[in-house]
């Protein structure tokens, strides 16, 4: 049997219509996700690089109720992000970006809310043109407080910028049961970490990868990004 028939067999177990290979792979990394959380007995998720709510919309649609603690650095995608979370009640959203060093920098503002970013675009995308550049305060991870990181899980998306906020929180890290960054295999923006070298970079963290789920395509199939969900091998005894 196809690996598309058994997908949307076990979505309609779930009470869910699987339409299409895009919704297919959301599926499976959503059940993935779902499975990790209840295994490690996640009780708060730092979702860093929040844009407008949506992986904390898909955190709750998957069953999650514990702490999301949300990081968006632009503006008006900040207050449509702080718009969900006063409305769930158990989720909290901040203005700042995160990286390896405590400092003001400036962001390029897309025109594409979801693909701003610290790196200039390396395509001429009507979504990836620069609205303007913008300062905005970049903190460590190892700086935040008030989080039982041992019953955390941090999730990056900051298109580009993620191997920075890995270096930046490589101590809180070592305390955190999961973690999931977006790992670019075609580089979108300029400068961007090869993926080979993102990997290793979450390997020497201590994590071992439990899932690599694509998250778009270019016109000819190639995966131009992956979630990478990965495990701290520190933690299965």
């Amino acid at each position: 049997m196809q690996l598309s028939r058994v997908i949307q067999r076990i979505g309609r177990l779930a009470g869910l219509e699987i339409r299409s290979e895009a919704y297919a792979s959301e599926f499976l990394h959503d059940l993935h996700l779902k499975r990790m959380l209840d295994r490690h007995r996640i009780t708060t998720v730092l979702d860093i690089g929040a844009n407008v709510g949506g992986f904390g919309l898909l955190l709750r649609r998957i069953g999650f109720a514990g702490r999301i603690v949300s990081f968006e650095p632009v503006q008006e995608a900040f207050e449509k992000l702080t718009a969900l979370a006063q409305a769930d009640g158990n989720w909290e959203a901040h203005r700042i970006a995160f990286g390896d060093r405590t400092e003001t920098r400036q962001i390029h503002v897309m025109a594409g809310s979801e693909l701003s970013s610290f790196l200039p675009p390396a395509e001429t995308s009507t979504a990836m043109q620069v609205r303007e550049l913008r300062p905005v305060e970049v903190r460590m991870l190892d700086e935040w407080q008030g989080v039982a990181w041992e019953r955390a899980f941090v999730k990056v998306d900051t298109q580009g910028h993620d191997p920075a906020v890995l270096r930046g929180g490589a101590g809180v890290l070592e305390r955190v049961p999961l973690l999931q960054a977006e790992v670019s295999v075609r580089a979108i923006y300029q400068g961007m970490t090869r993926w080979t070298d993102a990997l290793a970079t979450i390997d020497a963290l201590g994590f071992d990868i439990t899932g690599l789920f694509p998250v778009s395509r270019d016109e000819h199939l190639r995966v131009r990004e992956f979630d990478c969900l990965a495990v701290n091998r520190r933690v299965l005894g």
